[in-house]
């Protein structure tokens, strides 16, 4: 995902009168948590990157591609039997798409995939020891044409389990050309960030512990080339939080980190995130703390093409009491001046606040992001994949404020259940739930259960038909869920209202 910024920074960007502005709400496999972690934009739309289990084995987890059209509608989405990193994992070049991840072994190995615009899988490889536990990679592309492929191991002493850093250099048909570890002298290491710079280095980012790992945490840039020879490191200031460690490179002599500072003051965030900008020689020119994000964290940045940063994550919304997380963005120039920061938050469902992992810019001059929102009111656990596509000033409408709550959002769209019809909707007197021809429900047990909007069942019935119909005589008007359930999985929910 660091190289694909750079594409921005190579071709004209093409910005329309207003940008497209959307925001969908979809998922694949509702009954296993499911985050929009990772997004890419190419000419035709998007492509997204989330996770979910395997419904058929708890101790898996799977990668779930979809590739979107430039208004957010779904295209054709895949799942690949491999786990992929929250983000820096996805790269699209020459109408190839390659993503990479970590396999579900007991001892997993660094997998590697390229599939084509129409989703098709057209090669796979694993790197790695079969005997040590590796993961987590990220993905660079480097002016070679070789990737670099950026994760951690556990060592391979039996009483050193902790992992350092791991990287495997391959061509494009991934074929290994090389391996090499970093990070020996730490007690532990996970990979965070990765870029290619514009002079050829690779520069990675990481958090790490030297002895007492439970207390405080460290942050890390280091540099190397495509050998793997250090050419330089930078260690920050030890954290409170052990998060998220990420490197970008918004212009051609400027390296941007993203870890912690250190406040004694008593009035002041004792741990707020900051940026720190560094010369391609290492060295820290600038910071820039977040001051007012008390308690809260950046979970993603990217370089915008005026050479500035977008970053987003979560913070306690400004004036809300009892204090609430919000989804937060924020928009920086070349100068390091916030042009604007944004809170949005969604009042459809009753689940927990949502949360935005990542944004970039994207070609018609606005913004993109991937995240999730979950909905507690069916009984059922459903986190669905969140995508937001805004204006230049991070807005859905123009003008927007400094906070967006939406109140009407579309349902979410259950990949599993296109094609089945619930009406009349609202009903009164009857429900239908109508499954299409080509639906399966012999091999598994299909249930259609109607919901209150609490949680509470009031009515269950078999799929043993094409349509299962439902009295609502002695039903309370109100809001309702119509669940659908084959086996294991969910595969449809959506709110009816039950009218009088």
């Amino acid at each position: 995902m660091r190289t694909l910024i750079f594409y921005f920074l190579c071709l004209p960007i093409f910005i329309s009168a207003q940008p497209i502005t959307f925001s969908k709400i979809f998922s694949n496999y509702p009954l296993n948590s499911e985050n929009g972690w990772e997004i890419a934009e190419f000419k035709e739309g998007y492509i997204l990157v989330s996770t979910s289990r395997n419904p058929d084995n708890d101790n898996e987890v799977w990668c779930n591609m979809t590739r979107l059209d430039q208004n957010g509608d779904i295209i054709w989405y895949q799942q690949l039997p491999f786990y992929p990193n929250r983000g820096g994992a996805l790269l699209i070049h020459d109408n190839l798409i390659y993503i990479c991840g970590s396999t579900n072994e007991k001892y997993a190995q660094f997998f590697l995939c390229c599939i084509d615009l129409t989703g098709n899988v057209l090669w796979t490889q694993e790197y790695g020891k079969s005997n040590v536990i590796e993961g987590g990679p990220l993905l660079a592309l480097t002016r070679n044409q070789e990737f670099i492929l950026f994760g951690a191991r556990y060592r391979d002493s039996v009483n050193k389990r902790d992992p350092l850093l791991y990287f495997v250099k391959t061509n494009m048909q991934g074929d290994s050309l090389d391996e090499f570890t970093y990070g020996g002298k730490y007690r532990w290491s996970i990979s965070r960030g990765l870029v290619y710079t514009h002079d050829g280095q690779v520069v990675f980012s990481y958090p790490f512990c030297h002895i007492a790992c439970a207390v405080d945490n460290s942050g890390g840039v280091s540099s190397m080339d495509t050998d793997g020879n250090i050419l330089w490191s930078h260690e920050f200031a030890d954290s409170y939080l052990p998060g998220t460690c990420l490197v970008i490179q918004p212009d051609s002599a400027t390296i941007v980190a993203k870890w912690y500072v250190r406040r004694e003051d008593p009035n002041a965030d004792k741990n707020p995130p900051a940026l720190y900008f560094i010369g391609l020689d290492g060295q820290i020119r600038d910071t820039f703390v977040f001051d007012n994000v008390t308690l809260a964290d950046i979970s993603g940045i990217s370089a915008t093409p005026d050479g500035g940063v977008t970053g987003c994550g979560r913070r306690f919304g400004i004036n809300t009491s009892p204090r609430v997380l919000f989804p937060w963005i924020f928009r920086m120039n070349a100068k390091r001046e916030v042009l604007w920061e944004r809170e949005y938050a969604d009042t459809t469902y009753g689940g927990s606040f949502p949360n935005i992992y990542q944004v970039i810019p994207t070609r018609d001059g606005g913004f993109i992001t991937a995240g999730l929102i979950s909905n507690n009111m069916t009984g059922v656990p459903e986190t669905h994949n969140w995508i937001l596509k805004l204006d230049a000033d991070g807005c859905l409408s123009p003008g927007c404020g400094p906070r967006t709550i939406i109140t009407a959002n579309e349902e979410p769209v259950f990949l599993k259940g296109v094609g089945i019809e619930v009406y009349p909707n609202p009903g009164d007197e009857w429900l239908h739930v109508r499954f299409p021809p080509a639906f399966e429900r012999e091999k598994e047990r299909v249930l259609v259960s109607l919901v209150s909007n609490t949680g509470s069942l009031v009515q269950s019935l078999p799929a043993t038909a094409g349509v299962v119909t439902f009295s609502l005589a002695a039903v309370p008007a109100g809001l309702y869920f119509v669940v659908i359930r084959r086996g294991r999985e969910v595969v449809l929910s959506k709110r009816v209202v039950v009218a009088r």
